[in-house]
């Protein structure tokens, strides 16, 4: 540094190191209020996830799934029921008609041989007597003939008012309802997978707040390293400082004991002080550099 020949121009040097301390004395306050800002809304922005609440929602909706499920599974088991019950109902009807049939036709059997055997029935076209087992098969056949002919009445008027078009438009809607059954097992089926799916989201969301929650205490424990590196920074700002107060204090008892006169002595007191100053500053930037390498919003 080239040493400075007048008064004069000291003096306008020292002024300008003197605003220039004040410059930075300002950005420093402006500095340490940025960072204390800067602070507080790292503090509101670190909110933790709270886990319990998306744990009850997916309850929720969990439940809400279950109870649906278990709602059309209770329709359909109650549907499923009474269709079985009517079912054995009219097949028991039909077996108790069917056993009553028989007897009927067994007796009527019976009574045919008995007047068959009394009368001698012939055949009309050769005169010969009818054996009985021939006499067995025409009223077996005849029996049968009349069987069908009843089917055909109770095809053609199954109830009051019902016919044959009643009878199939009955048997479509079986056909629908039975189809309708299946179709309501297979979205039980794919209840039952939804639901197996919603219980391994469940469970991974909940493994995924946990890694979170984790997560989180990490981040916590930096940003507290962080708070804790940025007070020891503001620590030795606060020293240099203090340190440059010190220098001050001593550049201006030493003016005052000279007089302002700049004798080569004091001129190399003065450079080794600018010396200092530059450094001073010098030690501030880098300060300042480490601060901003340690702000979390870098």
């Amino acid at each position: 540094m080239q040493i400075i020949p007048s008064r004069e121009a000291t003096l306008e040097k020292i002024n300008q190191l003197l605003i220039e301390q004040r410059e930075l004395q300002r950005k420093n306050r402006h500095f340490q209020k940025w960072i204390l800002k800067h602070m507080s809304k790292m503090q509101e922005k670190v909110v933790a996830v709270d886990t319990i609440e998306e744990s009850e929602k997916m309850g929720q909706i969990y439940r809400r799934t279950l109870y649906t499920y278990n709602r059309h599974l209770d329709d359909v088991t109650e549907r499923k029921t009474r269709i079985t019950f009517d079912m054995q109902s009219y097949e028991d009807k039909v077996q108790k008609t069917r056993d009553e049939n028989a007897r009927v036709f067994d007796e009527l059997l019976d009574r045919e041989r008995e007047l068959a055997r009394g009368k001698g029935l012939i055949y009309a076209k050769t005169g010969r007597m009818l054996t009985e087992k021939a006499v067995n098969e025409i009223t077996r056949r005849q029996h049968r003939l009349e069987d069908v002919i009843m089917e055909l009445q109770n095809l053609e008027t199954l109830g009051t008012g019902m016919t044959t078009t009643d009878y199939e438009n009955l048997h479509a809607a079986y056909v629908s309802y039975r189809d309708k059954l299946d179709e309501r097992d297979r979205e039980l089926e794919k209840l039952r997978h939804k639901i197996g799916e919603m219980v391994n989201g469940i469970a991974h969301y909940k493994e995924k707040g946990t890694c979170l929650a984790e997560d989180i205490k990490f981040e916590e424990r930096e940003l507290n390293e962080y708070r804790e590196q940025t007070a020891s920074v503001r620590e030795d700002v606060n020293k240099l400082h203090l340190t440059l107060r010190d220098l001050r204090w001593a550049q201006d008892e030493m003016r005052l004991e000279c007089g302002l006169l700049m004798a080569p002595p004091v001129l190399h007191e003065t450079e080794k002080l600018i010396k200092m100053l530059a450094a001073v500053r010098y030690d501030i930037e880098i300060i300042k550099r480490e601060i901003h390498r340690h702000d979390p919003a870098n």
